[in-house]
């Protein structure tokens, strides 16, 4: 056997895996490093990196609001409903009335919907969503919005022409997480989003979003996000602190009423 050569393998083997080992703790230590930032960011590097993509915030009038720091995530399950209520493909059911079902004020709604839905007490009126031929209620989970979680009313004048409901139920704790506060979020937001120049950041909160965990149970998983009113839009990131790699997600707050 060739000892020299051997050895000169040994020694280059060695080489390569002490600079896989440093080149693995180098990617660590700036991942790490990025945490620290994002939780120590300050007012005046959001300031500045909002002049950098040229957008607007209102920061004094959001830094003032009271957000959840702490939330739970869920694991839950779209409620069934019975006739005449029809099943949709994405899980929700579907009444409609023909002729239109009349009421004579948003008092009469009410009891009508408390009436049809047998979880009507689990929603409330979201007056972002909602329009004139539409009016919109979204559940409620720990004092958050549910935005996947939502009862459309369908109106013509003062006649209800279409219900459609989605609710979720059995909910079932799987943890708790510590929300990242405002300035993290919109570090995130500003980072991970192309603007258009001169947009402004209206509004900002929390809300919890429903992803599909199990299609075979039809079991969902309820995330909690921070949403920001951009325009017509609701930018969503992730709030708590492994959503740092996820991406920015984005729904219309019209969606498709008219």
């Amino acid at each position: 056997m060739d000892w020299s050569r051997a050895k000169s393998i040994l020694i280059a083997t060695f080489f390569i895996l002490d600079l896989f080992l440093g080149l693995q703790l180098s990617q660590m230590m700036q991942t790490q490093s990025k945490i620290i930032r994002e939780d120590q960011i300050n007012r005046k590097q959001i300031d500045q990196l909002l002049d950098q993509v040229h957008v607007n915030a209102r920061l004094d009038q959001l830094e003032k609001k009271d957000y959840p720091g702490q939330l739970t995530v869920y694991k839950a399950m779209i409620s069934e409903l019975g006739n005449p209520w029809v099943k949709e493909k994405q899980g929700s059911y579907i009444q409609t009335f023909s002729p239109g079902l009349p009421f004579q004020n948003e008092q009469d709604l009410t009891r009508i919907l408390n009436q049809q839905i047998p979880f009507f007490q689990d929603f409330r009126y979201f007056k972002a969503f909602s329009s004139d031929k539409k009016r919109v209620y979204v559940q409620v989970v720990d004092q958050i919005p549910l935005f996947n979680g939502k009862v459309e009313v369908h109106l013509n004048g003062k006649q209800i022409e279409a219900i459609r409901v989605l609710h979720f139920n059995h909910l079932e704790k799987l943890s708790s997480v510590s929300a990242v506060n405002l300035r993290t979020a919109l570090y995130r937001l500003i980072t991970n989003w192309e603007f258009n120049n001169n947009t402004t950041i209206n509004d900002a909160n929390i809300a919890y979003r429903s992803k599909l965990y199990n299609s075979v149970n039809n079991e969902h998983i309820l995330l909690p996000y921070w949403y920001f009113e951009v325009g017509s839009d609701y930018l969503l990131i992730q709030a708590n602190n492994r959503g740092q790699n996820e991406g920015v997600e984005k729904i219309p707050i019209k969606q498709g009423n008219e």
